[in-house]
């Protein structure tokens, strides 16, 4: 989408503006956005919530493998670039959402919501969408397929008599009851979960700081291992990458205008 047609929907927007662009209103924040997706139920520190639920997971548990393997100071400069990227692409989603409704209006898209395959459609038509929807349906199963293992072997440490079946049964159970929870309470789950991840980092840090004195330092490589990047890379890209949600947090937005902000913070924090 060239810059011109941003430019010219801000002046549409401003001298005259569509019955949806009336209103909604145009942002303040950035006027080339009028922002005509329909508000959703998720306040600004909910959807902050959800976007670090995706960004900081089963990512935080594997990130200590990956600085081991690329060195604390190479991992932390892959981690701090895989922030700045992702979350400049992720503060792009809101102009591809409405350029992709505003050129596919409602009576061709027959009920379909504004996600990446009709992102992938407005750009390079109907072979775009296709191609989109297999890549979306691949990324979800195996996005879906790994985090289930990831539970399956936390699980199994904290009950190590169970049965693998049993572990991958229990997991499935409560991915189907949090697919049955109604969408307003997203931001509640996922600050939940937030607030979990921390205390499971606090409790490694307090464990660490505990056998500090016993630990012994590796001086395998250093903190530069470049044979290691490519292992940093794919394990921060695993946690950073949550673009697949980004088009559903941000229809449920309340406030569309608060979408950079609120991706600003969710990176600076997840970075940090």
């Amino acid at each position: 989408f060239g810059s011109s047609d941003f430019a010219s929907s801000s002046h549409d927007c401003h001298t005259h503006p569509t019955r949806s662009q009336a209103m909604v209103g145009c942002s303040e924040g950035d006027p080339l956005l009028p922002h005509s997706i329909a508000p959703g139920t998720q306040g600004a520190f909910d959807t902050f919530c959800s976007m670090q639920a995706a960004l900081i997971g089963v990512g935080t548990l594997e990130l200590a493998y990956a600085l081991n393997r690329s060195g604390v100071a190479l991992g932390i400069i892959v981690v701090l670039l895989m922030s700045l990227l992702c979350g400049w692409t992720m503060s792009l989603v809101p102009g591809l959402l409405e350029k992709a409704q505003e050129q596919i209006p409602e009576s061709l898209r027959r009920g379909e919501v504004v996600d990446w395959p009709l992102v992938a459609q407005a750009a390079f038509g109907r072979p775009g969408k296709l191609a989109m929807v297999v890549i979306f349906c691949v990324d979800l199963l195996l996005v879906a397929i790994t985090l289930h293992m990831a539970a399956c072997s936390c699980l199994s440490v904290v009950l190590p008599g169970a049965h693998p079946a049993m572990l991958v049964a229990a997991t499935a159970c409560a991915t189907l009851a949090l697919l049955l929870l109604p969408d307003r309470h997203l931001g509640s789950m996922s600050f939940v979960s937030l607030v979990a991840l921390v205390a499971f980092v606090a409790s490694i840090t307090t464990a660490g700081v505990q056998v500090g004195g016993h630990a012994q330092v590796s001086s395998d490589g250093g903190a530069w291992k470049i044979d290691g990047a490519s292992v940093a890379i794919s394990t921060v890209a695993f946690g950073m990458v949550a673009h697949t949600e980004a088009c559903y947090l941000y229809r449920s937005m309340q406030r569309k205008d608060a979408w950079v902000k609120v991706t600003v913070a969710s990176f600076l924090f997840a970075g940090a």
